[in-house]
């Protein structure tokens, strides 16, 4: 029957070869993202057709092809496919061995399976399988150190005296997180204030985004004061992205959502489109017969022809030009502007409207 040190040399040699395939596919992933060549399409394929796709060039069983010429040769992808393949034969030896043990072990037995659900059957993506190899990582990571400790009564010995952790004590009783709390919701209240009163000079001089993370920082840091000063809440954050692992835990838990949070939520589009509107004595059909405008959008010159409801459609507007003058020039052999104007301010409707009256009328 397999001992206990047996598995244990298993679920290492399991941990290896998934560290192997983590800092190979981590470096794909970087390289995918910079989106260059045959690179940009990497991080949307995935492994099992790249390997099978990579075996088949090496037999010569397949034509050629631009894109895997690149990819089948680099390395990291010939590490990722055989550690793959090795990691499904280790997988296979470590079921034997757990299936004739004396004593069945849960944290193994959960291993193993978590593995190969995850890691070695699937069909996945880069980003994917960084994803899944992290945490079969961090489980291989926790059944190995449970494993190393020996026990007496169900507590970890290790020869030297242990002394129960304590808590560590905060610096202010709740009533004094509720009141930095409330100064904080205070102060906040006071920059969104200014906000609202002030949009319209902040969006003109460019620092509207810098005042509302100010107001969001705020915001974080009086929910993080509430609820863990206050409220003595815990919580605990733990994220994969593109090879990189940030982990978070305490009151900077709130405080990071709740400024991502405020991001995320009002986001808003990098373009837009513009609508350009006819006002004038005749219906807008009559004035919109041979009229168009020419507007100028930073460094492109734009030419559009008003439809039949009197709307002409400039679409592609940075949304930094909201609330900012652009120049519109008006032409038509029977209309004209009313007050010459040439520059215009985009409205938060992003909708311009243009009085127009009959050339005949001034004549």
């Amino acid at each position: 029957m397999p001992s206990k040190p047996v598995l244990i040399e298993h679920a290492q040699k399991c941990l290896t070869l998934l560290t192997q395939i983590h800092d190979a596919n981590g470096r794909i992933i970087r390289r995918g993202s910079s989106g260059s060549g045959p690179w940009g399409r990497i991080l949307k394929d995935t492994y099992n057709d790249i390997c099978e796709t990579c075996h088949k060039r090496r037999l010569g069983t397949v034509p050629p092809d631009a894109y895997f010429d690149a990819i089948c040769s680099e390395p990291d992808f010939t590490t990722v496919c055989t550690r793959r393949w090795e990691l499904g034969e280790a997988l296979d030896d470590y079921r034997s061995s757990l299936n004739r043990v004396s004593q069945r072990s849960p944290d193994h037995d959960d291993l193993e399976r978590l593995i190969r659900r995850s890691v070695t059957q699937p069909n996945l993506s880069p980003p994917e399988l960084d994803t899944a190899v992290g945490q079969a990582i961090e489980r291989a990571t926790r059944t190995l150190t449970t494993a190393s400790e020996p026990t007496t009564g169900g507590k970890p010995t290790t020869g030297i005296p242990t002394r129960e952790r304590k808590p560590i004590p905060q610096p202010l009783w709740a009533i004094g997180y509720a009141i930095l709390s409330f100064v904080a919701l205070a102060l906040a209240g006071f920059v969104g204030r200014f906000l609202v009163t002030n949009l319209s000079k902040l969006g003109e001089s460019g620092v509207s985004d810098k005042a509302y993370f100010v107001l969001l920082v705020l915001l974080g840091l009086c929910a993080a004061a509430f609820l863990f000063g206050a409220m003595r809440s815990v919580a605990h954050l733990r994220g994969s992205h593109f090879g990189f692992t940030l982990e978070l835990g305490g009151p900077v838990v709130v405080a990071a959502l709740v400024v991502f949070g405020g991001f995320q939520l009002t986001a808003v589009p990098g373009e837009f489109t513009l609508t350009v509107r006819l006002r004038g004595p005749d219906p807008p059909a009559e004035m919109a017969k041979e009229a168009s405008i020419v507007a100028d959008i930073e460094g492109r010159r734009d030419a559009r022809e008003f439809s039949g409801l009197g709307e002409a459609v400039v679409p592609g507007i940075p949304s930094r030009l909201r609330n900012s003058d652009i120049p519109i020039t008006f032409q038509s052999k029977t209309y004209r502007v009313r007050d010459s104007k040439t520059l215009y301010r985009i409205p938060p409707n992003s909708v311009i409207y243009i009085e127009v009256t009959k050339i005949a009328n001034d004549q």
